[in-house]
């Protein structure tokens, strides 16, 4: 960004999350606050990892295996239950929110569908224990790039827009 939108999008933009090193790779603290119950999540043999780089297709493919397995559960599971609930994301904890790990195990369905940006050395050991089905989708490096700019662009100019709409 130009150095007039870094200063005009700085006052109504939240903080980025701050990169801190963890064991070797550069991570924020919503992916490992919850440390010791991800390391420690129970796998099931039937449950199906949705392993991504962020902005790599992650939701896409949840919402794709979502109406591939459960799609004769009715349109209601689609409409009234936010994909975040239906397929959760294992790393993530911003308390007052459940975690993904307590969501995950609440998960009623099966096979239990569940998402992750973990590099492959941070994945619950119980996941390859299990074996379980591990769905890996990668991206071109570039196009992933430019999506995500795009997106924080776009999470800032929305952010702008609430901070100044007058209704």
């Amino acid at each position: 960004i130009r150095q007039q939108e870094q200063l005009y999008f700085s006052d109504f933009s939240p903080p980025r999350p701050e990169l801190f090193d963890f064991h070797g790779v550069p991570m924020i603290n919503i992916f490992t606050d919850d440390w010791d119950n991800i390391q420690n999540f129970k796998a099931r043999p039937d449950d199906i990892l949705i392993a991504t780089y962020p902005k790599a297709g992650t939701t896409w493919v949840s919402y794709i295996l979502d109406l591939l397995y459960f799609s004769d559960m009715g349109p209601d599971r689609q409409t009234t239950i936010p994909i975040h609930e239906r397929v959760p994301f294992l790393e993530f904890c911003v308390p007052p929110i459940p975690s993904g790990t307590d969501l995950a195990e609440q998960l009623p369905t099966t096979p239990r569908l569940i998402k992750t940006h973990l590099p492959v050395q941070f994945v619950p050991k119980s996941f390859w224990e299990q074996d379980c089905r591990i769905i890996y989708v990668a991206r071109n490096a570039k196009d992933n790039l430019v999506t995500g700019r795009t997106t924080s662009l776009c999470c800032r100019t929305n952010s702008l827009m609430r901070t100044t709409s007058t209704k």
